[in-house]
């Protein structure tokens, strides 16, 4: 039986404060090259994130010379970006190297605070930005990114989708462990201790 394994090590970073949604909302509109002057329309969203990010496209992309469109119809381009956030069990192997895990214990017997850099790992988001054309993708990309377990509040949808279904990622109100709701459950039908984790 094949044994399993993990991939060579590798970085990722980690977003702990709004202005890194800053950073990745210029960076990303710094690579779409929507010409100046020309009239753009960024999605709407109502998450914490969503509307914290879609300022900072906005203002990315007027810095660079475009004009924002009050509705789609009136645009060139079109911005759509979601979030998805990811939330691995607590059994995960990270294959962390010697060298680091070296470090990690130094720091928890040192006291330094940093300590807790490689254990809050479990969650992440998926962030994709995509631009829209004349009828297609002209531009899309995609970054994945380590976030404090107790922050994915802030990346969750604010309201149902449209089928009335919940999103699949929610905080419990006991751990700020992520609950994941029964396929088709609703507000009004989730069990109770999911129910108190949406709210």
């Amino acid at each position: 039986m094949p044994v399993a394994t993990t991939y060579p090590y590798s970085t990722q970073q980690k977003v702990q404060a709004a202005d890194h949604w800053r950073v990745f909302a210029e960076d990303t509109v710094a690579k779409m090259g929507v010409p100046g002057g020309a009239r753009v329309f960024v999605t709407p969203k109502r998450g914490v994130f969503e509307e914290g990010f879609r300022t900072y496209l906005e203002t990315a992309m007027l810095r660079r010379g475009a004009l924002l469109a009050v509705d789609p119809g009136s645009a060139a381009y079109v911005v759509d970006y979601s979030v998805e956030p990811v939330v691995h069990g607590d059994d995960q192997d990270w294959g962390i190297p010697f060298p680091l895990l070296f470090w990690a214990f130094a720091d928890l017997f040192t006291g330094n605070a940093q300590a807790t850099w490689w254990r809050d790992t479990q969650s992440e988001i998926i962030v994709s930005v995509a631009l829209f054309s004349g009828g297609v993708t002209a531009f899309r990309t995609a970054a994945t990114y380590y976030v404090p377990t107790g922050d994915l509040p802030l990346y969750r949808p604010a309201v149902l989708s449209a089928n009335g279904v919940m999103p699949p990622v929610r905080l419990s109100s006991a751990r700020g462990l992520a609950a994941i709701p029964p396929e088709g459950c609703v507000a009004s039908q989730c069990p109770p201790e999911v129910a108190a984790g949406l709210r």
